[in-house]
């Protein structure tokens, strides 16, 4: 795991090997998580009705759902790329894969409070 360097702002800043830096929240907000939860949950397959909740499972989900949960975590997680602000997520993507795993495992740790309340 890169170091990371917390600053004044309730940010941590991360290097990535090859010398970019990230500058990422230090925690979720109730509303980062409520946006991401919502994202993994909005293509859910539910069996049964509404009308018998106890009989309600979920069965199944979109395939691209996880996808569409790490740009949505990037968006609400990724203060800055290399200092700048703009096109961030997109930014990200064009990286090299080893540039881009360090991010994604950045932005996990701090969102793995998502995992863990799914769990419970």
């Amino acid at each position: 795991m890169p170091e990371e360097k917390s600053t004044e702002k309730n940010t941590i800043t991360v290097e990535t090997p090859g010398g970019h830096t990230v500058e990422l929240k230090k925690e979720m907000t109730g509303r980062d998580y409520r946006e991401l939860s919502d994202t993994w949950m909005k293509d859910v397959i539910v069996e049964g009705t509404a009308n018998d909740p106890k009989n309600m499972k979920a069965t199944g989900m979109k395939g691209t759902v996880e996808n569409e949960a790490r740009q949505k975590a990037f968006e609400l997680m990724v203060v800055s790329l290399d200092g700048s602000t703009e096109n961030i997520v997109d930014r990200i993507y064009d990286l090299p894969l080893s540039e881009y795993d360090v991010i994604v495992e950045a932005v996990d740790k701090i969102t793995k409070v998502l995992d863990e309340k799914k769990r419970n």
